[in-house]
C-alpha cells in the first residue's frame, strides 16, 4: 500500500506466507510463450514473484530497494537478488527477455520505469504487470479491527497501458478463492505494517501473531478467502 513501511517485522510475516497467486497469474499471462533466457522481476520483495518467474526462465534477477525485504528473500538456484529500483535497474542494456512487476509499478515513476524497461529489455521482450488484492474486510471486522482505518490510495490496476514503446497484448482481471490456515491468514494480515500496528495495539502485545492466530483458529480453523487479481501483458517494440 502507499505509505507502507517494509520494516523487518512486517517483512518476516511477508516472507513466512504469501497466497500462491504469483504462479497462478503468470501461468495465465505467459501461457503459450514457452521459456525465456533471462528474466527480471522488479520490486521482488522477499522473492515470491522472482521465484514464480524462475519457472519460465534459465536465470532471473530480482531487484528491490528494501534491504529488509531482500534480507528475507527466498533462495533459489536460478534467482539472483540485487538492490535496485524500477527507475534504476542494475542490469546492462538489452539483456532481458521478460520483465515482471508484481504489485510494484504503483510505487514507481511509470515514465522512468518504462524507459528503464526499454533500456534493459531486448526487442520483442515480454513485460507483465500484475497484482492481487486479498479481500480481508470481513476477517478484520470479525477480529475487531476497522478495515477502513489507515486507508490508502493504492491502485492495484496500475499498468503500462498507453506507455510508448510497449505494445499492449492483454489486460485482465478476475476473482479467485483461496483456502488458508489460521496461521497463514495471520501472516497475511500482519505482513502490512499498518495492520500490524493495529493488532499489536488491540492485543497489547509487541508480537500479536500468537494471539491473532489463536483467535483466527477459534473462528475459522481453515478459512476460504477471496482475492481480486489483475494482470496486463506487453511486448517491447524496436528502438
Amino acid at each position: 500500500m502507499a505509505g507502507e513501511r517494509y520494516d523487518p517485522v512486517a517483512a518476516a510475516h511477508y516472507a513466512a506466507y504469501r497466497p500462491p497467486l504469483h504462479s497462478m497469474i503468470l501461468g495465465r499471462a505467459l501461457s503459450g510463450d514457452g521459456s525465456f533466457g533471462v528474466g527480471l522481476d522488479v520490486g521482488c520483495g522477499t522473492g515470491y514473484s522472482a521465484v514464480a518467474l524462475a519457472e519460465y526462465c534459465r536465470r532471473v534477477y530480482g531487484i528491490d530497494p528494501s534491504p529488509s525485504m531482500l534480507g528475507q528473500a527466498t533462495a533459489h538456484e536460478r534467482v539472483s537478488y540485487l538492490g535496485g529500483a524500477a527507475e534504476r535497474i542494475p542490469l546492462p542494456d538489452h539483456s532481458v527477455d521478460v520483465v515482471t512487476f508484481a504489485g510494484s509499478l504503483f510505487y514507481a515513476d511509470a515514465v522512468a520505469a518504462g524507459e528503464e524497461v526499454a533500456r534493459v529489455a531486448r526487442e520483442g521482450a515480454v513485460v507483465v504487470v500484475y497484482d492481487f488484492e486479498v479481500l480481508l474486510d470481513e476477517v478484520l471486522r470479525r477480529c475487531g479491527v476497522d478495515p477502513q482505518a489507515g486507508g490508502s490510495d493504492y491502485d492495484h490496476r496500475t499498468n503500462f497501458s498507453g506507455a510508448p514503446g510497449l505494445a499492449e497484448l492483454m489486460v485482465r482481471s478476475e476473482r479467485v478463492s483461496l483456502a488458508v490456515s489460521a496461521s497463514e491468514l495471520a501472516h497475511v494480515l500482519l505482513s502490512d505494517s499498518h495492520r500490524y500496528d493495529r493488532f499489536a495495539e488491540r492485543y497489547r502485545a509487541s508480537d500479536p501473531f500468537p494471539a491473532l492466530t489463536g483467535e483466527l483458529r477459534s473462528a475459522y480453523d481453515r478459512a476460504t478467502i477471496e482475492a481480486d487479481v489483475y494482470y496486463s501483458k506487453y511486448r517491447t517494440a524496436a528502438a
